[in-house]
């Protein structure tokens, strides 16, 4: 299961992506808005390209909170 955490980094907030308590990535605003612009394209990308034995990641599996807490990071 996938949970985020939202930080700072040199003054600017940040937001973490964790994998059953493992790191996997963190960024900021720019780059949050940029993902949102193509997520499309990531999901299908992910879709097309994902190892045969690996779980489906479902994109819409976001609680109504985490969805909140995103939106909330990226209008500061």
């Amino acid at each position: 299961m996938f949970r985020t955490e939202v930080g700072e980094y040199k003054g600017h907030k940040t937001i973490s992506i964790f994998s059953d308590d493992k790191f996997v990535v963190s960024f900021g605003v720019n780059k949050a808005k940029a993902i949102l612009e193509v997520l499309d394209d990531v999901r299908e990308f992910v879709e097309k390209n994902q190892s045969k034995n690996s779980s489906k990641i479902n994109f819409d599996s976001l609680t109504e909170d985490q969805k909140k807490a995103i939106m909330q990071f990226i209008k500061g």
